[in-house]
């Protein structure tokens, strides 16, 4: 099932909405780390109770804490903070997003998961796998109510696939939010003058450099600028940096404007 996001520039960009069976992986692998967490919190706690004359009651409050703190901000902040992944989502490669196609934000996060027990109802998450069910996009009462959907992230590109040869910068680069929604939060200034020089290097390159090598080191520099613009996991490494490159140096290109403060 694939799920489409309509830019004002008139582009669809499509998803592969994430199934049941692959949300559900996700969910035991992380209820599998939950309890891992869990056992040592209770061992810790028991560990800690003897070494001061009040360790009883600090152990309890500190291990109440602890326990709340795992069971209602595991999902919230990795999701808002990781990509809208939690480690079981990473590890089945799906994601948290806007139905807009952004990435979501502590708030999308919060109403999602607050709403996670009422997916639980009656039991064994009864409600929300029903809603999946009857709703196209596989989305539970949370993603309703928090305007999301869960999809599949992209795999990298085999080197096979890789691109063949360069493809020529233009400075006339499309507006920000024309290929992908998420390029309107680019932050390109947080770019310094030698990550755009790697990847001019790079692409200059990209094309005699052997297929492994081309996939290896391609990856590797997405990985850091796309940490540094805060964008998403990309699936072809040249085609996000050559999209970098041109907008960095559309901006760069643009009249300053004379209203402007100085």
């Amino acid at each position: 099932m694939e799920f489409q996001v309509h830019t004002p520039e008139a582009v669809s960009i499509s998803y592969v909405v994430a199934g049941i069976g692959s949300r559900f992986a996700a969910a035991l692998l992380d209820m599998i780390i939950e309890v891992v967490l869990l056992v040592l919190i209770l061992v810790g706690a028991t560990e800690l109770a003897p070494f001061t004359s009040a360790g009883s009651t600090i152990a309890t409050v500190l291990a109440i804490t602890l326990l709340f703190l795992l069971i209602w901000g595991y999902y919230l902040l990795f999701e808002a903070f990781w990509n809208g992944q939690t480690p079981g989502k990473s590890a089945l490669r799906i994601r948290v997003i806007k139905t807009s196609g952004h990435p979501i934000g502590f708030t999308e996060s919060a109403i999602r998961n607050l709403l996670r027990l009422a997916d639980w109802l009656p039991s064994f998450y009864a409600i929300g796998v029903i809603t999946m069910f009857v709703n196209r996009e596989s989305r539970r009462l949370g993603d309703l109510a928090a305007g999301t959907v869960v999809v599949k992230v992209p795999k990298r590109l085999r080197p096979s696939t890789a691109l063949p040869h360069a493809m020529p910068l233009s400075r006339a680069a499309p507006p920000r939010g024309t290929t992908d929604p998420d390029e309107a939060l680019w932050n390109l200034r947080a770019l310094s003058s030698s990550d755009i020089s790697l990847v001019e290097r790079f692409l200059d390159r990209v094309a005699s450099l052997p297929m492994d090598a081309r996939q290896r080191v391609g990856d590797q520099i997405a990985d850091n600028i796309a940490a540094r613009i805060g964008a998403r996991e990309q699936s072809d490494a040249a085609v996000f940096l050559r999209r970098v490159l041109e907008l960095q140096r559309s901006e760069e290109a643009e009249p300053p404007n004379p209203y402007a403060a100085p």
